[in-house]
C-alpha cells in the first residue's frame, strides 16, 4: 500500500492507537490481567514463531542439500576431459 497523502499515513496511526486504546478500554479484565494475558500471547506466539524458523531452516538445509547432491552427480567426471580419439 502506497500512501499518496502524508494524512493517509496519519490517519492509519490515529485509527489504529484509537482502536487500541477501545479495545483496552472494554476488555472484560482488569488492566493487571490484561496485560498478563497479552505477555502470555506474545511468549507463545514468539515461540511458535521460533519454532516455525527452525523448521524452515531445516527444511531449506534439506533442499540445499538435495539440490547439491544432485548436482554433484550429474557433472562430468574426469574422463570427460580426456581427449577423444576417431
Amino acid at each position: 500500500m502506497v500512501a499518496r497523502n502524508p494524512w493517509t499515513m496519519a490517519g492509519l496511526i490515529a485509527g489504529a492507537a484509537a482502536g487500541a486504546a477501545l479495545a483496552l478500554l472494554f476488555t472484560p479484565l482488569s488492566g493487571r490481567d490484561t496485560i498478563d494475558a497479552l505477555r502470555r500471547h506474545l511468549r507463545s506466539a514468539s515461540a511458535d514463531a521460533r519454532e516455525a524458523g527452525l523448521r524452515a531452516e531445516a527444511e531449506i538445509l534439506a533442499r540445499y542439500h538435495q539440490v547439491k547432491s544432485a548436482s554433484m552427480t550429474a557433472l562430468p567426471g574426469p574422463e570427460s576431459l580426456q581427449p577423444r580419439v576417431a
